[in-house]
């Protein structure tokens, strides 16, 4: 839950990892503002909000098991 200008919200965020077979990003101009392309670490360090920071973190541990180098 979070406030804005008083109000209270509910805010419910869906993640769905993917691999991709191109870096080329057709952007949406009304949904996506920003992209970038990162490594983890650079990632981690460009992420402010600590919730986001712990579903990268999540992401990363899930895919290192699942896909061992």
């Amino acid at each position: 839950m979070f406030s804005r200008q008083g109000q209270k919200f509910t805010k419910t965020v869906l993640y769905f990892p993917a691999m991709v077979q191109s870096t080329v990003v057709k952007c949406q101009q009304e949904e996506i503002r920003a992209y970038t392309w990162a490594t983890y670490e650079t990632a981690i360090d460009l992420i402010t909000f600590d919730g986001g920071k712990q579903v990268l973190k999540d992401a990363h541990q899930y895919l290192l098991q699942r896909f061992p180098a």
